[in-house]
């Protein structure tokens, strides 16, 4: 069975590689982006499903130069995780590798030799085409070529042992640490030590990784182990650093990771108390209006830590609105939301193969809402243009 699913997929995976415009546009609608070194968190939904093929699926593009080699890890405790990966070209994508089990358990993995500098795409899915429910996916350089064992009818490899609990830290403190071959292996098999904490929603907190013995990694954690975010050369050379703004009261949980699995050695750790958050000043924005603005230090920070400016308009019921955010200087990103803290509706972080961001959505009800302008990674800054109009009735 899981042999026939895996050629269903690259078949329908070669259909839109291949196809005429209406399919293209499908293919790159709803991409998100992904760099090397970086961890991506989601969940594959019933609004994943693509209706002409009836496949759920995410996609992810990424850049790599020739030469390099990356290893591509899909982690997910809800499917069976399957992989597919595309290059990119103007005249239709090329179907490179799949993967269903080659990693941990029924976790998917991919190394392959980038064989051409440009965009790869990476399509996230199950070995049995409707399964849902949360993954991680991880790209990393580096990573010797996976070959799987034979079934020797032997007993199968015993299951990695649970972690130690995290160790104590508090806000102000720095401790000392040190990874070690007995180190818990994170997910992509990388060594770490993990610190726990309490916090309130809506806290910020920095924290900090240095180190001289390896690329220092961060990995922080909420409730049910879902990754809040991560850094890894936030700090200065090869430390990491990152500001966070706590989603939830709770328990939180901080991993000292490192960028390579055969990582050793000491480091310190420390949490502190965060800048302070500053309130976004929402800024009048009219159907048919377009304003230039821009993000820099010192602007309000969404959840992740990227900096945003607030837009708010007035619509109604039914109201098919288009909300576009470009910029050459920065990934955009935009979330549509209920005026004055209401619940969220809408989010893109990348329309038509570019780096620029557009909802379309149709509203609920007469009400105000609001537009988060963002830039889709913490750090980020720049100038971008805004723009709002509606699709007459």
């Amino acid at each position: 069975m899981r042999h026939f699913m895996r050629a269903a997929l690259s078949a329908v995976l070669a259909v839109w590689a291949t196809g005429a415009g209406a399919q293209t546009t499908s293919a790159t609608a709803g991409v998100k982006s992904i760099a090397i070194g970086e961890t991506k968190t989601g969940t594959l939904t019933e609004a994943d499903l693509n209706d002409a093929y009836e496949w759920v699926m995410h996609r992810y593009d990424f850049q790599a130069t020739k030469g390099q080699r990356v290893t591509i890890d899909l982690m997910s405790d809800a499917f069976d995780a399957y992989l597919d990966v595309d290059r990119r070209n103007e005249d239709g994508d090329q179907h490179l590798e799949a993967d269903d089990d080659d990693g941990d358990k029924v976790n998917a993995r991919v190394v392959m030799d980038i064989p051409d500098t440009g965009t790869y795409r990476v399509n996230v899915s199950s070995s049995e085409h409707t399964a849902l429910g949360p993954y991680r996916l991880a790209i990393r350089l580096g990573g010797g070529l996976v070959e799987k064992p034979q079934d020797t009818g032997e007993a199968a490899e015993a299951p990695r042992p649970a972690p130690p609990p995290p160790a104590p830290i508090r806000l102000g403190q720095t401790v000392q640490g040190r990874l070690t071959e007995t180190s818990p292996l994170h997910d992509d098999d990388t060594p770490y030590q993990g610190y726990a904490f309490s916090a309130k929603r809506g806290q910020s907190v920095t924290i900090e990784q240095k180190s001289t013995a390896f690329d220092a990694f961060l990995v922080l954690l909420g409730k049910d182990g879902a990754v809040i975010e991560n850094d890894d050369d936030g700090g200065d050379n090869t430390d990491a650093r990152m500001n966070a703004i706590l989603p939830s009261d709770g328990d939180y949980e901080i991993r000292a990771n490192a960028t390579e699995q055969d990582a050793r050695g000491a480091f310190s750790l420390s949490l502190a108390e965060g800048p302070p958050r500053i309130v976004a000043r929402p800024v009048a924005l009219a159907y048919g209006q377009t304003l230039r603005g821009a993000l820099e230090d010192g602007d309000a920070q969404a959840e992740d830590g990227a900096w945003f400016d607030l837009y708010r308009f007035r619509g109604k019921a039914r109201d098919k609105v288009t909300i576009t955010l470009l910029s050459d200087d920065f990934d955009a990103a935009l979330a549509l939301q209920i005026a004055d803290g209401g619940r969220s509706l809408a989010d893109n972080d990348d329309v038509a193969e570019t780096t620029d961001a557009e909802i379309q959505f149709v509203l609920p009800a007469d009400a105000e809402y609001e537009i988060l302008a963002k830039t889709l990674r913490q750090g980020e800054e720049g100038r971008y243009l805004i723009g709002l109009s509606v699709a007459p009735r």
